[in-house]
């Protein structure tokens, strides 16, 4: 969903105009610009998440008609309108393919440098 139609949503159930919420969602979804796959919710649609957009957009954001709502309350209902529930960092780091990053780790093979002695090493060595 975009951050203008969670707007729409928020206006609707809350009060307010879209324009009173667009930023929050806007910045929700702000992953979305560099990782654009439903994966890019794993960086913000967490409790992780929720807490980032507390700490930027303050405990609860007032719209033009005077409604107060929390930010807590706001994030979670993104969340659920996009996943259909709160999922946790560790629910989403729990599906990541572990295999993946320990075959990363394998050092990199040994460099065999092309000229002798080069910086002081021994040809063959790094």
């Amino acid at each position: 969903m975009k951050p203008l139609q969670h707007a729409r949503i928020t206006a609707h159930r809350y009060g307010g105009q879209w324009q009173d919420w667009i930023a929050l969602h806007d910045w929700v979804d702000r992953s979305k610009m560099i990782f654009p796959s439903m994966q890019h919710r794993m960086f913000l649609h967490s409790d992780f998440g929720e807490w980032l957009t507390i700490k930027t957009h303050g405990d609860s954001i007032t719209a033009s008609d005077g409604t107060t709502v929390s930010t807590s309350d706001l994030f979670r209902d993104h969340q659920v309108e996009d996943l259909g529930r709160i999922v946790s960092l560790s629910e989403w780091l729990r599906e990541i393919d572990a295999e993946y990053w320990k075959r990363r780790r394998q050092p990199p093979p040994r460099m065999i440098l092309p000229w002798p002695n080069w910086r002081g090493h021994q040809r063959g060595h790094y």
